[in-house]
């Protein structure tokens, strides 16, 4: 599917107890899957989002 993933996690502490997530990826699908890319790109960040969301709520458990 995927040509080409890169994506890294960067953690930034606000405060004390709070900090900042963020997950920053750049993909290239393969051909003829290029046409999908948009979808893709959607796709993709509805489920950052949703890990992003599952790693807030178990480390919130865990304090």
């Amino acid at each position: 599917m995927f040509a080409t993933f890169a994506g890294s996690w960067r953690f930034e502490e606000l405060s004390a107890g709070t900090t900042k997530a963020a997950f920053t990826y750049a993909f290239a699908l393969r051909q003829p899957l290029q046409l999908f890319s948009a979808l893709e790109k959607y796709i993709l960040a509805h489920n950052v989002r949703g890990c992003l969301r599952d790693l807030k709520a178990t480390l919130e458990q865990q304090l």
